[in-house]
């Protein structure tokens, strides 16, 4: 629901930066929109936080976390795939943030994704 419209959630803070992190795409293939986040190695995390209709599209945020590193991680690129729940006819933008293995999330901003 956008904002304004009576939606007691608050609206998540966007960053000016956009993101930088590991490389994601999306995947229309199916009947919803999937996002692929490629991990650079074992032990990352990555889920769907909130989408958001807006006019024109649909917003999807993303928490990615950095794996633990008390613990060994595979250096092997690993595939975190993403269902949004958004059709796939549907105009999508989507905002990451990536967090530390144990940070709490809370206003830490989402950076909007650039598609290449």
């Amino acid at each position: 629901m956008p904002a304004g419209c009576g939606s007691s959630e608050k609206p998540p803070t966007i960053a000016r930066e956009p993101y930088s992190g590991p490389p994601i795409s999306l995947d229309t293939s199916g009947s919803q929109a999937v996002v692929v986040f490629q991990a650079p190695s074992g032990g990352w995390a990555a889920q769907v936080d909130r989408t958001a209709r807006e006019l024109e599209r649909t917003e999807v945020f993303i928490t990615a976390r950095r794996p633990n590193p008390a613990f060994q991680q595979s250096q092997a690129l690993v595939e975190h795939r993403l269902a949004t729940g958004v059709l796939s006819s549907t105009a999508v933008a989507v905002y990451l943030r990536v967090l530390r293995h144990d940070e709490q999330p809370g206003d830490q901003p989402y950076s909007a994704y650039r598609w290449k």
